[in-house]
This record gives C-alpha cells, sequence and structure tokens, in this order.
C-alpha cells in the first residue's frame, strides 16, 4: 500500500511588505532650483563696466581734443594735468577708490599724449609712478609714494 501524501499547500499571496518587484520610488524632498549663475553676471557687469569707462574717456578725449596730432597730444596732456590738480592725493578706502581711478585715467590720457607726441614722455612716465607704487604697495603712503606724487605734479607744473 502506499501512502497518500496530503495536497501541496495552495500558494498563499505575499503580504505586502514581502513584496518582490520593483519598490516604488518616494520622492523625500521637493525638488531644488537650480542656483543662479551669479559668477556670469559679475563677470558681464565687469565688462560692461570697462567697456563704458573705455568710451567715457574716448569721449572726453574726443571732446577736449583738436584735429592735429600735435595739438590732439597737448589737449590729453592738458587734461591729464587737470585731473592730477583736481585729485592731489590717492586717497583710497574699502567704499571708494576714486581718486585711484583719475590717477589712472590721467596716467593714460599722458601716455596718449606720448604716443602722438614723443616730447610727452617724461610726463607721463612721471604721472605712472604714483599709480605703479599704489598698485605694488597697496598704499598711498611711504617716501617712495610722496617723491613720485611731488615728481608728478612737478611735470605738471613744467607742462
Amino acid at each position: 500500500m502506499t501512502q497518500q501524501s496530503d495536497p501541496p499547500p495552495s500558494p498563499q499571496p505575499m503580504p505586502q511588505w514581502q513584496h518582490s518587484g520593483p519598490s516604488p520610488v518616494i520622492p523625500t524632498q521637493a525638488p531644488v532650483p537650480a542656483a543662479p549663475r551669479r559668477k556670469a553676471a559679475v563677470v558681464v557687469a565687469a565688462v560692461v563696466g570697462v567697456l563704458l569707462g573705455a568710451a567715457g574717456m574716448g569721449g572726453a578725449w574726443l571732446l577736449t581734443s583738436t584735429s592735429g596730432g600735435e595739438s590732439g597730444a597737448a589737449a590729453d596732456a592738458e587734461l591729464a594735468c587737470e585731473l592730477v590738480a583736481r585729485t592731489p592725493e590717492i586717497s583710497m578706502t574699502e567704499d571708494d577708490l576714486s581718486d585711484l581711478h583719475r590717477w589712472g585715467a590721467a596716467s593714460t590720457l599722458a601716455m596718449a599724449a606720448a604716443e602722438a607726441d614723443p616730447s610727452y614722455e617724461q610726463l607721463s612716465k612721471k604721472l605712472q609712478k604714483p599709480v605703479l607704487v599704489v598698485q605694488q604697495t597697496f598704499e598711498a603712503s611711504g617716501p617712495e609714494y610722496e617723491q613720485a606724487m611731488r615728481d608728478a605734479r612737478a611735470a605738471c607744473a613744467n607742462l
């Protein structure tokens, strides 16, 4: 006689926590918006600032210069020395670098004058020196700075 075995148990549904399929994705946070591209904006603002500054200097140059090469150089040199007279010292604070910018503009105008007429070469060098000292030392003081300022004023007085 053969023994009969019990029939196999029928499969029962698995509880939901034992589900063997892929688990559903549940978002844990709301999507975060992308950060603004501030670096690009800063670069664009800097470029626009430089272009506007150059346009302003070009406009001032056109308005004050005459049509001749030497007389244009003379007008550039005179305008450079007017800026020096308006700005006797290079005063700098975190919020105000306008004096340094004026001296930079005066130096640039003197370089333009020297380019057109080599007789302004000494004026150009004398007006560049105070700006270079400040850029190298980050200070508008000291014996080298004071001497450079005296030399620049003397060069303008001899114009």
